[in-house]
């Protein structure tokens, strides 16, 4: 009898056990699938905004080739056009590349490729490159470093595709008549900048910033999105209503290293 009730006991121990751990598993593997389906919709916000992107250089593109091949431009407007092309195709080859680095970021084959050079020059030439467009939309664009020159190991790949889509992104934000500025300077190492024996060259940082008075965010949203602009994927919430990926999967590859 006693055997009797003890197996039943054990039975019951059992069953309720298994039914827990089934319970488990089914929360585990909804969790999965949300987090699966998340990660699917942020691929796909991605390329639709990226499509969007693509499609805005590919159509400043075909206008002026439009007009060249109907004899509608005049031969002294020729030039300008031509160099707003070769940017848009720039910017266009630049737009596909980071389809193909997405790819490459999901596998993890990304890898930072360092050679030494000037990056004070390296900074200058990039943001050089938007004068011509900084003059068509009658932005300020300025370019400032306390530094000359400074030697260091750094990815040029990277550093032009964060460069170039900070800048896009402060053009894409300052209206006319506004002001952008890229600032380049040293800085120690908030960890050691109190310590005098340890403010030596190799605990300095080279610190980049690209500012603009442009729409910006207000105060509200930067206190509650500021530390997700890097994080993925974000809604601009601005009159504009635009929709944007992180400043750059450049950017993104960096911080998620």
């Amino acid at each position: 009898m006693f055997a009797a009730i003890a197996g039943l006991f054990y039975m019951l121990i059992a069953f309720l056990v298994n039914k827990e751990k089934l319970k488990n598993d089914l929360v585990l593997e909804r969790m999965k699938a949300k987090e699966l389906h998340e990660l699917d919709m942020m691929k796909l916000r991605f390329y639709t905004n990226i499509s969007h992107e693509i499609r805005t250089p590919l159509t400043l593109i075909l206008g002026p080739l439009e007009k060249m091949k109907n004899n509608m431009l005049p031969s002294s407007e020729i030039k300008g056009h031509v160099e707003v092309m070769y940017r848009n195709a720039t910017q266009l080859h630049q737009l596909i590349n980071q389809l193909l680095d997405f790819r490459k970021l999901e596998s993890g084959n990304i890898k930072l490729i360092l050679t030494s050079g000037d990056l004070v020059s390296y900074i200058s030439e990039i943001v050089s490159s938007f004068d011509k467009f900084a003059e068509e939309k009658e932005i300020e664009l300025k370019f400032n470093s306390l530094k000359k020159r400074i030697i260091t190991n750094f990815d040029t790949d990277k550093v032009a595709k964060i460069m170039n889509n900070l800048l896009s992104n402060a053009f894409k934000f300052t209206g006319k008549g506004g002001k952008i500025s890229v600032n380049l300077s040293l800085v120690f190492d908030d960890l050691v900048e109190n310590d005098p024996l340890e403010n030596s060259e190799e605990n300095r940082l080279i610190e980049i910033t690209v500012k603009d008075n442009g729409i910006g965010i207000s105060e509200v949203e930067s206190g509650e999105n500021i530390y997700t602009l890097f994080s993925g994927w974000r809604r601009c919430n601005t009159d504009w209503n635009w929709h944007w990926p992180c400043f750059d999967q450049g950017t993104c590859q960096i911080t998620q290293r």
